[in-house]
């Protein structure tokens, strides 16, 4: 779970099977939340923060930090 989450590799450009994959994964959803609040903090230029954004995306829009979360939380024991 943890190698198919985006926590050790961007999810950007993944191929099909492997992006369907991550989407079902809950631990993508946690992890997203847990970066986006690292790199919030974090001094860099906006072309570098870009890259390193992971952007969870659902039919190509993404989704609320609300919504990950209660993802994780209802698929956690």
């Amino acid at each position: 779970m943890l190698f198919l989450s985006g926590a050790l590799f961007p999810l950007k450009g993944l191929p099909t099977w492997l992006a369907v994959s991550t989407r079902i994964n809950p631990l993508t959803y946690a992890v997203e939340p847990l970066r986006h609040l690292v790199f919030a903090r974090q001094d860099m230029p906006p072309v570098a923060a870009e890259r390193f954004s992971t952007g969870v995306t659902l039919l190509g829009y993404p989704l609320p930090t609300a919504l990950e979360l209660g993802i994780t939380l209802r698929c956690s024991p």
